[in-house]
């Protein structure tokens, strides 16, 4: 914790600098990227779709809204989940998720935790503040079950958080306390049971996993071959994130540019 804390002051009082040409070739590598996601889980550009945040933060769905594509709220948006905790929420009919007596207050107020699932789970709006806000979740869980019994494509989108130090601060990393182990070193391979078992609820549904690597060389991959059914991308951005959106204005852009493509 001490060398991380030692390399963002560092990075702090003598950022470097983004040169014009690693800049244009990071922009070029997204469009790139960018058509490759299109090839793959978004050909059909006249399909009725609806793109979807799974978490693990609230980055996927900050941006699925800077772009345009978040017609409306669902439940994984703005908390803190895994992968593992998603699929809990679907084999239960998120019966534990809006149980009132796991749910606990946090010293801000404005957040609350899960007993069951992360004691930071409700990070931005507390169900139990108001029960206008506890109504806001029930309302973003009918309205993501209603979306499993339609018909409609389905493109989820999931941040997987590969720095857990770097999110420790804001509590995604620390809430981990509870029912459900920090979630590391994910891939394909460990994620296929949680494809395929949202696949067996709605077999219309895509996915698109951007790993997030931050504050080194700026660079975006294609970590899987070609599917039609998912897409792995390694996105290395060049300054931090917050947890929700990215500080250096090109990592935005790039970020907007792989985001964009899911229209």
């Amino acid at each position: 914790m001490l060398s991380i804390l030692i390399s963002k002051f560092k990075w702090m009082i003598n950022p470097p600098k983004l040169s014009k040409t690693v800049e244009k070739e990071y922009l070029e590598s997204a469009h790139h990227i960018a058509a490759h996601v299109k090839q793959s889980i978004n050909k059909d550009e006249n399909s009725d779709k609806i793109v979807i945040s799974l978490g693990e933060n609230c980055n996927s769905a900050w941006y699925i809204k800077a772009v345009g594509l978040k017609k409306a709220s669902y439940p994984f948006d703005w908390i803190y989940s895994s992968p593992e905790i998603v699929l809990h929420c679907l084999q239960d009919d998120f019966k534990t998720y809006l149980e009132k007596s796991y749910i606990f207050n946090t010293r801000s107020g404005n957040s609350a935790g899960h007993k069951f699932y992360h004691s930071s789970l409700f990070n931005h709006k507390n169900p139990l503040k108001t029960e206008d806000d506890f109504q806001y979740y029930k309302r973003c869980v009918e309205r993501f079950k209603k979306v499993f019994d339609s018909t409609s494509e389905i493109i989820f989108v999931i941040t997987v958080i590969t720095e857990t130090e770097k999110r420790s601060g804001a509590g995604w990393a620390k809430g981990f306390d509870r029912n459900f182990k920090l979630p590391v070193n994910l891939n394909v391979d460990s994620l296929m049971e949680f494809m395929n078992t949202i696949k067996i609820r709605h077999s219309n549904a895509k996915f698109l996993f951007i790993e997030q690597i931050t504050e080194q060389n700026p660079s975006i991959e294609i970590i899987n071959k070609k599917q039609d059914n998912y897409v792995w991308i390694k996105h290395t951005s060049f300054q931090r994130n917050t947890g929700v959106f990215y500080k250096h204005k090109t990592d935005d852009a790039v970020a907007k540019i792989l985001y964009s493509v899911l229209k």
